[in-house]
């Protein structure tokens, strides 16, 4: 398998999108923002008023892109399916909708996966049937403990991360140090983030083997 020439595709779906309205003029300023990550390749976009799709460069070794998008988009609940696999028609295209190929036959049976399933929000789907086992083991892991989040706590970790340290990010909350280190604590942050970490290194590992 030749990384320059697979991406990664994440297709997601809201959750009871019907009991909403005008969800795609609503949130297209939020994707906006989270559109100016550089490992975008497609920007992420709506279809359908409910769908919304982009692609990533390269295999999926940013998982933390996925929670991000979470964030961004609450209080909506999503279901995401990830595909890594060849596409066609990048940077002949505008938007990922017009564009076909495997990774996108992947990312749309990895949401379907998560619709049959009553468990995990979250799955990967590829060629390779084994690492999928593994990373979507470990994404069960992971949207069983953000699935607890309050916003309190998704805002916290939020900044932390964004802003890199406890003080920071309580500037900009406007509350104490010690409640911010309390709410990550109290969401499992740091086990959260050594998971998205592992997975990370397990993809770039395993896909870079096997493209050997």
């Amino acid at each position: 398998m030749n990384q320059d020439l697979n991406y990664t595709v994440i297709t997601a779906d809201i959750i009871d999108s019907r009991k909403y309205q005008n969800l795609s003029e609503e949130l297209g300023k939020r994707l906006k923002q989270f559109n100016q990550s550089p490992e975008i390749a497609v920007p992420f976009s709506f279809f359908k008023g409910d769908e919304i799709q982009g692609v990533l460069t390269g295999f999926f070794v940013y998982p933390q892109l996925v929670r991000q998008l979470r964030y961004l988009l609450l209080p909506y609940k999503l279901r995401i399916g990830i595909g890594i696999g060849t596409i066609m028609g990048v940077g002949a295209a505008d938007t990922s909708w017009k564009m076909n190929g495997p990774a996108f036959y992947y990312a749309r049976e990895a949401l379907e996966g998560t619709e049959e399933s009553r468990l995990s929000r979250t799955m990967l789907k590829s060629e390779f049937e084994f690492i999928d086992q593994m990373i979507n083991t470990l994404y069960l892991l992971i949207d069983s403990i953000e699935d607890r989040w309050t916003d309190a706590q998704w805002e916290a970790i939020h900044l932390y991360e964004k802003r890199g340290t406890y003080r920071r990010a309580a500037r900009d909350l406007k509350i104490a140090l010690q409640n911010v280190e309390k709410r990550c604590s109290a969401a499992n942050w740091r086990q959260v983030r050594e998971v998205e970490g592992k997975l990370s290194d397990l993809i770039r590992f395993y896909f870079e083997l096997v493209g050997e």
